[in-house]
Formats: structure tokens, C-alpha cells, sequence
């Protein structure tokens, strides 16, 4: 074949393929919706008392993002600060084990996954939330107060540090081909959160 012929080919290959991909579903072609700004985690005072004579967050930012707290039950999902609202849209929320986020055989924050702390308590549909002009709409069975969802219930995680992680994913593009757990999520989809569970010592800052 002749250079010319074969570019030419070449030319009608890539036209073939251009066209079968924009007629692809946005499932086949697999669209990323990701999770605008961040996600925090953080202690609402307003709700929980602390224990006597203790606290509810041991570092951090308590009022945006608080990051070792003194239970497990002081946990709340933050939309964040005003300028790093989630976006609008509809999400739900997830506590994994450390590793929890990475997909395959690691595990998803999808529901009935290994290392998925919340789904052996509730699913999906009890954890999913809508944003709309950064004013949360929860209508699920955890407590919620104001733009604050707390996380509980989920189970104790099996990391020796007490290291838990918070997953918030969009919704958008669920479910995803090609991944068998609800809701089917892309865990590419989803911003995560770390936090910790440590009872206070007498080495802790006041």
C-alpha cells in the first residue's frame, strides 16, 4: 500500500472510531462527574455535649474540619465552608476502612463491599442527600441540622490507628457499567475524608 492510501485509511479509521464513540451511551463512554470542592467532617456542638470534663474534636478546625474526635458518634458530614460548598447536585455519603477508596479488589465505597463501615447498617437510598444553592435536603433517617448529617451508624474499622474514611460521591453517572454494587458508583466520583477515633489521654491538648 501507498503512503498516500495508507494515510487516507488511517484518516477513515479514526473518523469510524470518532463516530462510534459519540454514539456511544454516556455508560459505555463512562462519564466522570466528580465531586466539586471538598468534603469535611466536623463536630456539631449545637447537637452533642461532650463527656464531663472532656471535648468533641481533639485537633483541627472544629467548626469546618475536625480530625480525631473522642467518639464515634460525634461525626458529621460537613458540605464545607461557604466557599468550598459541594456543588449542587445529589450525593451520598459513606464511612470505609482505610483502603476502602481505591476500587477493585481493595473495595469501592459502593454498598456491600468489604471495607464499607455504613452499608451493613443502612443503604445507599438512607445516605443520599441533595445540594441546591449549598443549602443541604436530607430526608433519611440520620440526624441532620442545618448543612450537618451525622455519620452514624457504622461499624468499628478494623485500622489499628482507629483511621476512618468519609466518602461523599455524586450521583450522576450511577450506575456505572461494568460495577455490580449499588448504587454503582466510580469511586473516582467521590472525595474522601480522613478522620480518627482516639479517647482523650491526659497528653491531650485542651
Amino acid at each position: 500500500m501507498g503512503r498516500r492510501n495508507f494515510t487516507i485509511a488511517a484518516a477513515s479509521a479514526l473518523v469510524v472510531l470518532a463516530g462510534l464513540w459519540q454514539g456511544m451511551s454516556p455508560l459505555q463512554a463512562r462519564a466522570n462527574t466528580h465531586v466539586q470542592h471538598a468534603a469535611f467532617t466536623t463536630i456539631d456542638p449545637n447537637v452533642d455535649s461532650p463527656p464531663a470534663g472532656g471535648q468533641l474534636c481533639l485537633n483541627g478546625n472544629p467548626g469546618v474540619n475536625c480530625n480525631i474526635y473522642t467518639d464515634k458518634q460525634f461525626v458529621w458530614l460537613n458540605g464545607g465552608p461557604a466557599a468550598a460548598a459541594l456543588g449542587d447536585g445529589t450525593y451520598f455519603f459513606a464511612v470505609l476502612e482505610p483502603g476502602g477508596q481505591g476500587g477493585g479488589s481493595s473495595g469501592d465505597p459502593n454498598d456491600g463491599t468489604a471495607k464499607n463501615l455504613s452499608s451493613p447498617f443502612d443503604d445507599y437510598t438512607n445516605r443520599t442527600f441533595t445540594v441546591s444553592a449549598s443549602a443541604v435536603l436530607y430526608g433519611g433517617s440520620h440526624d441532620q441540622d442545618g448543612n450537618l448529617i451525622r455519620l452514624m451508624p457504622y461499624g468499628d474499622t478494623g485500622n489499628p490507628g482507629g483511621v476512618y474514611i468519609m466518602a461523599i460521591c455524586s450521583l450522576a453517572d450511577a450506575p456505572e457499567a461494568g460495577i455490580a454494587s449499588l448504587p454503582g458508583v466510580n469511586p473516582s466520583d467521590c472525595k474522601y475524608d480522613a478522620f480518627k477515633i482516639q479517647a482523650c489521654a491526659s497528653s491531650c491538648e485542651p
